[in-house]
């Protein structure tokens, strides 16, 4: 609802609720809370629609054209004192820049979500549940996402998807099928010992068996078939 012109300095949290492919008009939209504020330390951003995905800030470096802050902004600086030199009179300042990297818009990964996503090769990740994988795989700038049962044909159950809705609609998926006691992260199976038939199957894999919990074991596993899977 409100983008461009809009000027309430104290917002400390916008929603974007709307996909764009346009970078000027999502600079604009996350910079209505980018304004400095008295107390106000942060910004948080709710991407709805995923736009984080496809758009990222314009920084000082951005707009000067180089790839580093304090020595691109010497140099910008430096090159803007000559071409202005015979036009306005120039003000030398001794001092020191000092800079900090912010990170405005983090982005919490899949690390971090409820269930336990293995990375299983470059675009791809799955969850791994009693006798199937859901895979998210990279398609482009989208994601599809993929049951693929222990026996059985590899089905898509939702193509061309930003990843928050793909992550969404595979957690769903496993909550569909009754098996969020094996994905939780922090299902308490997880931090038991492997199992015997565990780590048998690890060492038929050549994998690390040593001093593994069956959450470090079942992650292990998952990876590795899932590598090997065609989806």
């Amino acid at each position: 609802m409100l983008t461009e012109g809009y000027d309430e300095p104290s917002a400390d949290c916008i929603v974007i609720a709307r996909p764009t492919r346009s970078r000027p008009l999502y600079v604009q939209m996350v910079g209505r809370g980018l304004r400095p504020f008295p107390d106000k330390d942060d910004l948080l951003v709710l991407d709805v629609v995923g736009a984080t995905q496809r758009h990222d800030l314009v920084t000082a470096c951005t707009l000067f054209g180089v790839p580093s802050l304090e020595d691109g902004l010497r140099e910008a600086l430096d090159d803007q004192r000559q071409a202005q030199a015979g036009q306005r009179h120039v003000v030398e300042v001794d001092g020191r820049l000092v800079t900090e990297s912010v990170d405005l818009l983090h982005r919490a990964g899949l690390d971090r979500r409820e269930f336990s996503w293995v990375t299983a090769g470059p675009g791809r990740y799955v969850l791994g549940i009693q006798d199937a994988q859901i895979f998210l795989v990279q398609s482009g700038e989208l994601w599809d996402v993929v049951l693929r049962p222990r026996h059985g044909e590899a089905e898509i159950i939702r193509a061309g998807t930003p990843l928050e809705w793909s992550t969404g609609i595979a957690e769903d998926l496993v909550r569909k099928l009754g098996a969020t006691h094996l994905a939780r992260r922090t299902a308490r199976w997880r931090s038991e010992p492997a199992s015997d038939k565990q780590r048998e199957v690890l060492q038929r894999c050549r994998l690390p068996v040593d001093d593994l919990t069956k959450g470090e074991a079942a992650d292990l596993l998952t990876a590795h078939f899932a590598r090997q899977a065609r989806v």
